[in-house]
């Protein structure tokens, strides 16, 4: 599967993006630190159904970054724009950790987003989390476990993006921490109870960053939604991408 290139810049900000597949379209948002790269196994499998659209969100990747800190609701309205100078409608967005924030946020104010889904999904209350030092420790773990499934071309892919992601951001670092921590932080009760969209929140039960019970607060918090436990990490979704794609695509059928 081939993806192209792309490039999109509005307020100053040039964001890099990929594409593949033909289809119904499929925008994916990746998790802090990485960029659409490291999920290129995952999107291989969506772009054989649907037109995938994958980011590096500004901050990270290949793309710009702010002149001041953003939150999710900062980024769901500068990737809204760009949606809609796509000219997309019926779309499916899906974001994991630090993306579901701002999938969430993009599908309160986008009436034109038909389906979400939510994976292991950053943007409920403090208390539901366990941060910063939990994130430094789930890395750990799930890297062993990349080692111990014989992953290691998915460990030299992370750990890439994840070193040119951050190189590429050095010299506006603060902006990209203060990013992360402004967005974290924020309260997003508001956002989640205007969301209409058909959502799947998907959390692994291993997960060490966001607690078992941050399911049930989007599951109470959006219409229309359903929780699915997984078995594994953080990550899982890297580590079992085609168990993944069973999932997601069972529930888009319904």
């Amino acid at each position: 599967m081939k993806f192209e290139n792309k490039t999109y810049s509005d307020a100053g900000i040039k964001m890099k993006y990929i594409t593949a597949g033909n289809g119904k379209p499929f925008l994916f948002i990746h998790g802090v630190l990485a960029d659409a790269n490291a999920y290129k196994g995952i999107l291989k499998l969506f772009a054989d159904k649907y037109k995938v659209i994958a980011v590096d969100l500004p901050c990270f990747g290949k793309s710009g970054t702010p002149k001041a800190a953003w939150d999710f609701r900062d980024f769901a309205a500068f990737l809204n724009k760009f949606i809609s100078s796509l000219k997309i409608k019926n779309l499916i967005v899906m974001g994991h950790s630090f993306g579901g924030g701002i999938a969430f946020c993009m599908a309160a104010e986008n009436k034109t987003i038909e389906k979400l889904v939510l994976v292991n999904s950053a943007g409920a209350p403090e208390k539901y989390a366990k941060l910063e030092l939990a994130f430094l420790s789930s890395l750990a773990k799930e890297t062993k476990e990349m080692v111990k499934e014989k992953k290691q071309g998915l460990i030299r892919t992370i750990a890439r993006e994840y070193r040119n992601s951050i190189a590429a951001h050095l010299p506006k670092i603060g902006i990209v921490i203060k990013t992360v921590k402004k967005s974290l932080q924020a309260d997003y009760g508001d956002e989640l109870k205007k969301i209409t969209a058909k959502t799947l929140i998907l959390l692994s039960n291993k997960d060490e960053i966001f607690r078992r019970d941050s399911a049930d607060y989007f599951k109470k918090s959006i219409n229309n939604s359903k929780v699915i436990l997984a078995d594994g990490g953080h990550s899982w979704l890297l580590l079992e991408p085609r168990k993944f794609y069973g999932a997601v695509s069972e529930w888009l059928k319904d």
